[in-house]
């Protein structure tokens, strides 16, 4: 085994400390499979551990980054080899589970789901973990039986990026979507009604609708997304 660069988030007395180390393979935590990373994406929370504004970090020292796309380089899961292409979006990594922001990573396989055929690793990464969590919300309206004819929905989330980036993804599939944030500094420096800032996104273009209530029109589909 040897070294790999990282981002590493320590913590001492000083209080938290963000460096680009060299990281050794041995120091990686339990998994059955170990991914050379080639992309991730920079999320909200990611940026949330790296300041630590929040308390997203769970363990020290941690390597954040909570969704990467990469190639398997040893593996004892049945279902995976070396050389499969792979996706990784959320399962604590980054926060309890050593992350993305690194060449290597070694995750549990039952975490993993292999890069989809039309996708390259970039654009898997450019969709993200937002997009990831747009279209399981489509296919769960689907499932029900919700079509965009049914009516617009509501997508919830604590920042107004990535809940505007899932309504966007899911405007593309035909649903009208309203993105919703929940942010407490938002209600304080705003004074908006019930805390949110309310973004209409018709036909996949976000346009800004201004400050309004948090209450839904009628109607509304909520896809849960905290």
């Amino acid at each position: 085994m040897g070294t790999f660069k990282a981002v590493v988030i320590e913590k001492g007395e000083g209080g938290q400390r963000v460096a680009l180390k060299d990281f050794d393979e041995s120091e990686l935590m339990d998994g059955d499979v170990t991914v050379r990373v080639t992309h991730s994406t920079l999320n909200y929370k990611d940026g949330l551990a790296l300041t630590g504004k929040a308390p997203v970090v769970r363990r020290w020292p941690m390597i954040p980054g909570i969704d990467f796309a990469g190639v398997v380089e040893t593996s004892s899961h049945p279902d995976w080899k070396p050389g499969d292409a792979v996706v990784l979006n959320g399962w604590g990594t980054g926060e309890t589970h050593l992350g993305a922001y690194a060449e290597k990573s070694r995750v549990r396989g039952d975490w993993l789901v292999p890069l989809p055929a039309a996708l390259t690793p970039e654009q898997a990464m450019a969709v993200g973990t937002a997009g990831y969590t747009a279209m399981l919300a489509v296919l769960a309206l689907e499932r029900h039986g919700l079509t965009p004819e049914s009516g617009p929905r509501e997508e919830r989330d604590r920042h107004r990026a990535d809940a505007a980036r899932r309504a966007r993804h899911q405007g593309r599939a035909g649903f009208r979507g309203e993105a919703v944030t929940l942010q407490r500094q938002h209600r304080q420096h705003r004074g908006v009604a019930g805390g949110a800032d309310r973004h209409r996104l018709l036909g996949g273009e976000g346009r800004r609708q201004g400050d309004q209530p948090v209450a839904p029109d009628p109607g509304f589909f909520r896809i849960g997304a905290e």
